[in-house]
């Protein structure tokens, strides 16, 4: 089934849009039996996200000493004209620019770029966990119903080599999720499959989350039956990159083009999406800002240190 699976999604390649970063044929085997993930094309697919996320091509560069934007803005060199379409500085912690350029890449919807500081440790998993868990998204995300890794990869050190491209992290996660929206007064409960995954960078403590919504050929791995299907959203490109800018303060930056679909206007969609995206950043504020990262630090290094010295009673 598995083989399968992989020819129908290898013949359809090549009616992909030449944005797609499906183009590598490489796939590795998931946790759910006969499932396997098609990799992307790493390159093509981290040129995207350097082209419009300069802070994440900060982390790629592998920047040394406490960078953040003004290291990411000096080594912008996209040309790309944003339009800034709020700014707020006062004060640090909160979502402080937002910007966007219209039907980007002529896909018809805008691409919009948030940044923000943090005060607290640069723990890349522990934003991400905010976006990925759904507990902790509902508690910036009123209108998520579900969302879920729901094909992990089997083996995070074959997609390291699968990748060819070291330069790009070592990958935490990597996988395909699924997310569910409730409705709300200007859109119908949305759904989207989306390959995702967590590039760390160990030495400087950043990290990459990044995402492309699956193709139609992937359609059979939606959860559910036929008669739960909605109006799908397409993310074309997802990207957060979390960069230390001290001890105990980092940048942030969160970039989104999606397609909310419906052929719902960008001018009633965006100001919705903008204000979710804000609202991350506030939770984002609080959680670090609070002792709980502390206390996942404390635990993650408790639980090495068991393992470093064979220490426990599952230890001979």
């Amino acid at each position: 089934m598995a083989v399968l699976m992989r020819a129908s999604i290898v013949s359809a390649l090549g009616t992909m849009p030449s944005t797609s970063v499906f183009t590598s044929k490489k796939f590795v085997p998931s946790k759910v039996n006969d499932v396997e993930i098609s990799c992307p094309d790493f390159h093509k697919a981290f040129d995207q996200i350097q082209t419009v996320s300069p802070l994440a091509k900060v982390a790629i560069k592998r920047e040394e000493g406490y960078t953040g934007f003004k290291m990411a803005d000096a080594l912008d060199t996209s040309g790309l004209k944003w339009k800034t379409i709020e700014r707020n500085s006062n004060g640090r912690g909160a979502c402080t620019t937002i910007e966007k350029i219209e039907d980007y890449k002529g896909l018809g919807v805008p691409i919009v770029r948030f940044r923000g500081s943090m005060e607290g440790p640069c723990i890349g998993e522990r934003f991400a966990q905010m976006i990925m868990n759904l507990e902790t998204r509902k508690r910036w995300d009123v209108q998520i119903s579900n969302v879920c890794e729901a094909y992990p990869a089997n083996d995070l050190d074959a997609v390291n080599i699968l990748s060819g491209a070291p330069e790009y992290g070592e990958a935490a996660r990597f996988g395909i999720g699924y997310c569910r929206t409730k409705s709300n007064v200007i859109v119908s409960p949305r759904e989207q499959l989306t390959l995702c995954g967590i590039q760390e960078f160990q030495e400087q403590g950043s990290t990459l989350i990044w995402g492309f919504e699956m193709e139609d050929e992937y359609n059979h791995l939606l959860p559910g039956s036929e008669s739960d299907r909605t109006v799908r959203a397409r993310t074309h490109l997802f990207s957060t990159a979390t960069v230390p800018t001290g001890p105990n303060s980092f940048d942030v930056e969160y970039v989104l083009q999606l397609d909310i679909g419906g052929k719902l206007p960008s001018f009633l969609t965006t100001p919705v999406l903008c204000e979710t995206v804000k609202s991350l950043y506030r939770e984002a504020r609080r959680y670090f800002k609070s002792d709980e990262p502390q206390k996942f630090l404390a635990a993650k290094d408790a639980i090495e240190d068991v393992f470093h010295n064979r220490k426990g009673i599952l230890f001979p």
